[in-house]
């Protein structure tokens, strides 16, 4: 009987155990996409991870691996492809300062304001202690 031994379960960490393990498995299958959440759905539940869920899922715009050059084509392709219209292909004229008649401000006047000395208290009426 003395090479037996006994070990006690504890029942907080048998629930912890449990909830580590559902945890892990949700990672598992959110990182194999084989379940998928709306980064919406984390904003509204759990606030305070939608940052790192945006990270862990390469959503977050620090992830992205976009030059200047490609952002700039997807947007006019965006452009064109909602409205109809290719911006390279649009002529704009801007007028320059002597085509424009200039605006003067109109003068502004100065207004003063008479400042008051304080009032000087009654020294029979005051708080302190005389002599």
């Amino acid at each position: 009987m003395k090479d037996v031994e006994s070990r006690r379960k504890v029942p907080a960490a048998v629930i912890a155990m449990i909830c580590v393990s559902i945890i892990g498995i949700l990672q598992l299958l959110l990182v194999t996409g084989a379940y998928q959440v709306d980064s919406g759905t984390v904003r509204k539940i759990v606030p305070f991870l939608y940052n790192p869920f945006r990270k862990m899922m390469g959503e977050h715009p620090s992830t992205r691996p976009q030059t200047a050059d490609a952002q700039a084509s997807s947007r006019d392709l965006e452009i064109e492809t909602v409205t109809g219209i290719n911006p390279e292909n649009l002529s704009i004229e801007i007028k320059t300062e002597g085509s424009v008649p200039a605006i003067e401000a109109p003068e502004e006047t100065h207004t003063l304001i008479p400042v008051s000395e304080p009032k000087k208290p009654a020294p029979l009426d005051s708080d302190e202690p005389v002599g």
